[in-house]
């Protein structure tokens, strides 16, 4: 999540302090919940205790969803489509989180390959070698 404060375009969002909470669904995690507090002027924190805030918006996913749409393998409406995260809260921010959350720019590459839509052989060890 660190590395996704980069992701972040806070031009696209309104101008005031927005709360975006993350919350990963796989085990083992040292953290599974994340908030990104992002204000005008000023660089997005990443912060894993409650910032005294209101949250806006409730992500909940898991890493490899997330990790796809921050790689541009993969977009919000995809996985939202595969049931991969689900999104709610603010409906403006709902609507547009396309253009204020987006892919690191090696993401735009031509002819990436998309995440599979089947994705149980991700979290089977047996299948990655473990």
């Amino acid at each position: 999540m660190w590395n996704a404060r980069k992701n972040f375009r806070p031009e696209e969002l309104p101008d005031r302090r927005v709360v975006v909470q993350f919350r990963f669904s796989d085990e083992g995690l040292d953290y599974d919940t994340y908030r990104a507090l992002i204000q005008p002027d000023a660089p997005v924190e990443i912060c894993t205790s409650i910032p005294g805030f209101d949250v806006d918006l409730y992500v909940e996913t898991n890493v490899l969803s997330l990790l796809g749409v921050v790689l541009g393998r993969t977009t919000i409406a995809r996985e939202r489509e595969l049931d991969e995260i689900f999104i709610n809260g603010d409906a403006l921010l709902e609507r547009t989180m396309d253009r204020w959350f987006v892919p690191m720019p090696y993401g735009r590459i031509d002819g990436i390959s998309p995440l599979p839509d089947g994705r149980d052989w991700a979290r089977a060890p047996e299948r990655r070698g473990a």
